[in-house]
């Protein structure tokens, strides 16, 4: 089992960065396990998968960026219909070959070119002793993905498709 260094939470205002190391994670349990309080994530898979394992903690009511984003692409080529018109005529915009990491969606939906240098410093991190540019990036991962999906939700709203975004 792969050791869990941080737990971010928040809304777009204010994000918590969390030493999952130091801090007991069960105080998050309720909040987790409480299914009127939608949770947004990005491939909330991963997360979901390695809270459950080393926390034993469910997370209801997910709504993931990822599966967004599966859902407005349809299988299509980058073309997103962002408006339809009262004559039926619609808006399109061509982003190429669709791409579902969080950073695509963050340049896409946000204009935001996220700095990967910082997630890579993660990678065989055992302490828990943080950069400031390491925090900050644990926090935007709790901010854009809030503001992604405020934005493919409106466009699942206007498809009729917002009952299956949330998990």
């Amino acid at each position: 089992m792969k050791a869990i260094l941080l737990i971010q939470i928040g809304n777009k205002d204010f994000q918590l960065v969390i030493d999952a190391q130091k801090c007991n994670i069960e105080l998050l349990r309720d909040f987790c396990e409480d299914p009127k309080i939608n949770k947004v994530m990005h491939n909330a898979k991963f997360d979901y998968s390695m809270i459950k394992c080393n926390f034993n903690i469910e997370i209801e009511a997910i709504i993931d960026t990822f599966i967004l984003e599966k859902l407005l692409m349809q299988g299509m080529s980058g073309v997103l219909v962002i408006d339809t018109d009262e004559l039926g005529h619609e808006t399109k915009i061509d982003y190429g070959v669709p791409r579902f990491k969080l950073a695509d969606l963050c340049k896409k939906y946000c204009y935001y070119v996220m700095d990967k240098q910082d997630q890579k410093s993660f990678i065989n991190l055992r302490t828990g002793i943080y950069t400031e540019s390491q925090i900050r990036y644990a926090a935007i991962d709790v901010y854009f993905p809030i503001t992604i999906a405020l934005i493919q939700l409106g466009h699942l709203r206007k498809k009729q498709m917002e009952s299956a975004a949330i998990l």
